[in-house]
């Protein structure tokens, strides 16, 4: 069983020791779990187009926080900064919690999350989601529209390997 690294860390690594695609095979998918965006409440972007207009205008004043570097919430802000150009600055945190906490409390604005420690959090009013990845929307979510309806989808250009 493994979650999302086994796929990236090729794009990560010069060399991993594994190709993803042919030294395993799935057998099942036990869960998906989909990166949630999320801003503090004070930020005033209510949509995911909101948000790219406010970075736009604020070049170099924005930054989001991960669970850190490599992961796939990390790898979701990269691609979403990529695809847009925008000057969008990453803060790895040590985790998912931690991640989320420091959007919370305004120290990084922007979050892209993981689902179990964002949830709660919106839920209570301490961020506000504004999409999530994703093919559907999340069922713990179901509000929130996925980035697709957001007017993104999947990628507009190709971050491709270092």
């Amino acid at each position: 069983m493994t979650g999302g690294n086994i796929t990236n860390n090729p794009y990560l690594f010069s060399n991993v020791g594994y190709d993803p695609l042919k030294d395993f095979a799935a057998v099942t998918v036990g869960a998906a779990t989909p990166v949630v965006l999320a801003v503090n409440p004070a930020v005033p972007a209510h949509s995911v187009k909101e948000l790219v207009a406010l970075i736009r205008a604020g070049a170099g004043k924005f930054s989001y926080a991960s669970p850190g570097t490599g992961t796939p919430p990390q790898l979701v802000g990269a691609l979403f900064a990529h695809s847009l150009s925008l000057d969008l600055v990453h803060v790895p945190f040590g985790g998912g919690g931690p991640a989320v906490e420091a959007t919370m409390a305004g120290h990084t604005p922007i979050s892209f999350g993981a689902m179990a420690p964002a949830v709660p959090l919106i839920k209570d009013g301490g961020l506000r989601a504004l999409a999530v990845t994703g093919k559907e929307r999340s069922p713990a979510l179901p509000d929130i529209p996925t980035m697709a309806e957001a007017g993104f989808p999947r990628s507009r250009a190709p971050l491709g390997p270092p």
